[in-house]
């Protein structure tokens, strides 16, 4: 199986089990963090490929806008417990902690909203 297979998998269940959650629209506009644990087989495994993929699954599945409103990112390697999987949670950041990405998004959101644009 090719790493494209794999990650295109990954992305679809991953895309499935975000529509089901509920989505808390505190994250569709300001900062936020990224909690992972990635299991993986062994050692050697990439755990770092996944991160894009999430990136884009979490705007697909309308969790957030646009990535840049990451604002942190807390990642656990865990090595040969399980089936390789991905735990994510995600709660807002602080805006207090991250001044200036708040102030972007923000600026962002005053801009989008004087256009009429909906999300």
């Amino acid at each position: 199986m090719t790493d494209t297979t794999v990650a295109s998998r990954w992305i679809h269940r991953a895309l499935l089990l975000l529509l089901t959650q509920r989505r808390p629209d505190k994250l569709r506009s300001g900062p936020v963090a990224v909690h992972l644990r990635v299991h993986v087989p062994s050692i050697a495994s990439d755990g770092g490929n996944r991160l894009k993929l999430l990136e884009d699954v979490l705007v697909k599945a309308n969790v957030i806008d646009d990535d840049r409103q990451l604002a942190t990112w807390t990642i656990v390697k865990v090595v040969g417990e399980g089936e390789p999987r991905v735990e994510v949670e995600l709660r807002p950041a602080d805006p207090a902690e991250h001044p200036e990405l708040a102030a972007r998004l923000a600026t962002a959101e005053a801009k989008r909203s004087r256009k009429g644009g909906a999300r």
